[in-house]
């Protein structure tokens, strides 16, 4: 999970833009991260200003 974290947190830092835009709510974004090791990946629901990224929501990806 450390992973993970770190994964979202630099890719965050560096462009919160990078999610893509929920059509429904377009000042709100959605971000899968990747796998890693026995982790699985997460659906990640955001928002940004200036100064801060807000986590709204983490969601495992469900595999079929």
């Amino acid at each position: 999970m450390d992973e993970v974290h770190e994964w979202l947190t630099w890719t965050l830092t560096e462009n919160p833009r990078v999610g893509e835009v929920d059509e429904r709510a377009p000042d709100y974004r959605y971000l899968k991260t990747p796998a890693r090791g026995d982790t699985p990946a997460f659906w990640i629901f955001y928002t940004f200003d200036q100064q801060n990224v807000n986590l709204l929501s983490i969601e495992p990806v469900h595999v079929e």
